[in-house]
């Protein structure tokens, strides 16, 4: 039977693959409000059983166990949204946003042009939930 660190293993891989996406806006959800956090995505880091960004005085602790899934949103060109990656908890809200719209120019391309790879290798969904599986979802293996 899949255990909660089965899934922080799998949060764990899916951050350490973001690193190379470079400057991002990261935003953190609660119930009650949000935190915004402009860094890298190198800046994300993971020490298990947390995923911690750390930027300058800031720092954020998520726990990897309460991440369900992922998503990861091509953006959409048409209406100006960027592309990002959203890190929805068990509660089935999202709690951790990784928003790529930071850059211009020659490194604005090359960031799509890594969450692109990310998203074909990855898939637009990912379980993270060892135990639960989400309609329409990438399972790792």
């Amino acid at each position: 039977m899949p255990t909660s660190s089965d899934s922080s293993c799998r949060a764990s891989l899916l951050l350490e693959a973001l690193s190379p996406l470079g400057r991002a806006r990261v935003v953190l959800r609660t119930c009650n409000g949000l935190a915004e956090i402009v860094c890298t995505t190198a800046d994300l880091a993971v020490q298990a059983p947390w995923a911690i960004l750390s930027a300058g005085d800031a720092s954020v602790h998520i726990e990897l166990a309460a991440l369900r899934c992922a998503e990861l949103r091509g953006g959409c060109a048409e209406h100006g949204a960027p592309p990002s990656i959203c890190f929805i908890g068990r509660c089935g809200s999202p709690c951790l946003v990784v928003v790529l719209d930071r850059t211009a120019g020659a490194e604005r391309t090359e960031q799509e042009m890594h969450f692109r790879a990310l998203r074909a290798r990855w898939g637009a969904k990912i379980s993270l939930d060892a135990e639960h599986a989400i309609e329409g979802e990438h399972r790792l293996q």
